[in-house]
């Protein structure tokens, strides 16, 4: 099944796909898996940026920026996550509890290596 997302809700939502903007936004879609949502709104964005940094700091930043040595792990800001309210993809939603099993699993597989 693939991965379809529409920004269409979103404000301003041609800026979400600049060259600027679009490391952010292909994350967050990208995200919308292994986080468990489908839709980022007013009452779960903050839900969205507690479990992205959850995630990440098992499993590693989803976005990169330019740094001295070349390319540098950074995080996404709830800033980033709220601008993008409105966005839809076609991923399932899970709950905090289902949530916390998937993760468990990624620590455990991270920490079995």
């Amino acid at each position: 099944m693939s991965l379809n997302y529409s920004l269409l809700k979103c404000k301003n939502w041609e800026e979400l796909t600049n060259e600027e903007n679009l490391p952010a936004t292909n994350a967050l879609v990208w995200s919308s898996m292994p986080l468990g949502f489908h839709e980022i709104t007013e009452k779960n964005y903050r839900e969205i940026y507690y479990r992205d940094r959850l995630y990440s700091a098992i499993i590693g930043e989803s976005l990169m920026k330019s740094g001295k040595k070349g390319p540098e792990p950074r995080p996404i800001t709830l800033e980033e996550i709220e601008r993008r309210i409105g966005m839809e993809t076609n991923a399932s939603d899970l709950t905090r509890a289902e949530f916390f099993k998937r993760l468990r699993k990624h620590f455990d597989r991270a920490v079995d290596k």
